[in-house]
């Protein structure tokens, strides 16, 4: 059976959500951790990105669940079956939904608040991050704690990277050259750790699910989960670039270093909405290579 128009809908839809959510959470997480150094010039404008990525994320959740019924019934019949709706609610999208619309409240609330207050926002952006884990992977791989405690530390570390490269992105845009050098050593003194974290979750996640390894590349999720690897690759290699070659340069005052971070911010953004788009299709379409 061919992909239909239901289901194009709901990978997009999946991929916004992951996108929007997933940034703006690692943004407020950058935020503090940051501390003065965004404060000044630009928290004003950062704010205000992480509105309107809040607002994405909660059009994006409130979607989820008529496009999810709707690409099983193909059409707009099931949206009006009370007993279907429910099913997918119970299935575990009402609970990543509500997780997820609870961290975004509690997020918007932090964001309004006084500075002082956006501490507020952490739990929000640490709820609506590990929200992810009650569906997808997680709910396949039978919903045990071991799954859930590793992808929710994997969807935090990537939260935080995603928000960083957002908030570097706003800072480079008119910071000047030793600004953004104190701003790109401050992000990459914690994705050091971030980075380790991310392998070291992923790594057992995709055991539990794609075993045997021989059948790696024979099945289309598994090819999915490879597609995305070697995506993080390349994730990986531009952020020892921007670390150890680029910041050095930056905190030096070396101007052309500025151009070549934008450029490698660029490239980092691309990779994150390739592996969005590669893992919102493949927890659409297909399922693990072995369940739990």
């Amino acid at each position: 059976m061919g992909i239909t128009a239901w289901d194009l809908a709901g990978i997009l839809d999946k991929a916004l959500l992951y996108g929007s959510t997933l940034m703006a959470a690692g943004a407020v997480m950058f935020l503090l951790y940051a501390g003065s150094i965004p404060v000044n010039t630009y928290e004003r404008r950062l704010r205000l990105r992480i509105t309107v990525l809040l607002c994405v994320a909660l059009l994006a959740a409130l979607l989820r669940l008529p496009l999810t019924v709707g690409a099983m019934t193909g059409d707009f019949s099931g949206l009006f079956d009370p007993t279907l709706t429910g099913m997918v609610w119970r299935a575990g999208e009402g609970r990543a939904s509500e997780l997820r619309v609870a961290g975004i409240m509690l997020m918007a609330i932090g964001l309004a608040a006084h500075r002082g207050l956006l501490l507020l926002g952490l739990p929000g952006a640490l709820l609506a991050a590990v929200s992810f884990a009650a569906l997808g992977h997680t709910h396949a791989a039978g919903a045990g704690p071991a799954p859930i405690l590793l992808i929710g530390s994997h969807l935090v570390c990537v939260a935080f990277w995603l928000g960083g490269l957002m908030c570097l992105w706003v800072i480079a845009a008119d910071a000047t050259v030793l600004e953004l050098g104190r701003a790109a050593r401050r992000f990459g003194a914690v994705a050091v750790f971030m980075v380790a974290l991310l392998v070291a979750s992923g790594l057992p996640v995709l055991w539990l699910l794609v075993r045997p390894l021989s059948e790696f590349w024979m099945s289309a999720y598994g090819r999915g989960l490879g597609i995305k690897m070697g995506l993080v690759l390349g994730l990986i290699g531009a952020a020892a670039i921007n670390k150890f070659v680029l910041t050095p340069q930056l905190r030096a005052d070396h101007r052309d270093a500025v151009r070549w971070l934008r450029w490698s911010l660029r490239f980092e953004f691309a990779c994150m909405a390739a592996i969005l788009l590669v893992m919102a299709t493949v927890t659409t379409l297909f399922g693990p290579v072995h369940p739990l």
